[in-house]
Parts: C-alpha cells; structure tokens; sequence
C-alpha cells in the first residue's frame, strides 16, 4: 500500500449488509491513519458501489455529505451495471497521473548528492 499512487475507497451502499457506509468509511480512514499518517495523506477516491442496489437514498446522501466535507472526490458507481465506473476511471487516471508530474517535478528539482 505504500507503492501506492492513489487509494480508491469502495463503499457498499446497498443496506445489504446492514452497515452504515459512513461508519465503515471513517472506519478504514482511522486505519489507514494508524498504519502510516503518509499512506492516509494519499490522494483518494471514494466510490459509492451497488447504487443498483440501493433501498434508501439517505443512506447514499449522507456518505456524499461527509465524504464532500473532507473535500474527497466522491462517485456512484454500480459494479454490476458499470454505471459510473468510466468516470471513477478517468478521475483515478488523472489522480495517478498528477501524482506522477509531481513525483517527477520533485525528483527533477531535487539537488544532486
């Protein structure tokens, strides 16, 4: 993970599994902050997965919300459908591909030892 350029959280967001998607996100980033503050400091994604599937549009609303106020990108995507993924797509290919310019700026800025 640490290899990493940009992290793409999935959120289930269906109700199946009787989880707050909210929760299960603060959940990962808390961990994520435990294992490593620069693996959390990572550009990130999140994609709120089985809108296909979904029984309460509260519980879509209310990720967005919070996920928005952290000032992440958000998407709905379906897996099973592919609505949403070409755009979740381009958005990480253009993440990845920022961070590459700046690894290379930096690297290119960098004294020589």
């Amino acid at each position: 993970i640490e290899r990493t350029k940009v992290l793409i959280h999935l959120v289930d967001v269906s109700g199946s599994s009787g989880r707050d998607p909210v929760e299960d996100f603060d959940t990962i980033m808390e961990e994520l902050r435990l294992f490593s503050p620069a693996v959390a400091a990572k550009p990130q994604l999140v994609a709120a997965n089985k809108i296909d599937a979904l029984d309460d549009p509260a519980r879509l609303e209310r990720l967005e919300q919070h996920v928005r106020a952290l000032d992440l990108p958000f998407h709905r995507i379906s897996g099973a459908t592919g609505d949403g993924i070409p755009k979740l797509l381009e958005a990480a290919g253009r993440q990845i591909a920022a961070v590459r310019a700046a690894t290379a700026e930096e690297l290119v800025a960098a004294p020589e030892p």
